[in-house]
């Protein structure tokens, strides 16, 4: 039985409340409601309470994460170049 209550203590819990994700993601509690009643986080709602599972605190991490534009430039700049490679208009071919 010992192992089991590690094994429940190192899993995720099911869900955590609108209280509990704000503390996890560090912002107010308050917002994180508000951002909820605008439907511009994916959260579960069961009765007239809000939720959150540990994958969707995950995927609201992801969904605010800050591109480098730098990173987004050299991607560009590298789809440029295949493009004219494939096209045969590279200076090396000129």
């Amino acid at each position: 039985m010992g192992s089991a209550t590690a094994a429940s203590e190192s899993a995720p819990k099911m869900r955590y409340t609108v209280d509990e994700a704000a503390a996890l993601l560090g912002v107010s509690a308050r917002w994180l409601a508000d951002e909820c009643r605008a439907e511009r986080v994916e959260h579960v709602r069961l009765a007239r309470h809000r939720f959150f599972t540990h994958d969707l605190l995950l995927r609201l991490l992801a969904s605010r994460e800050v591109k480098s534009v730098e990173k987004e430039a050299d991607r560009d700049l590298e789809r440029i170049m295949r493009r004219l490679k494939r096209r045969g208009l590279t200076d090396s071919q000129r």
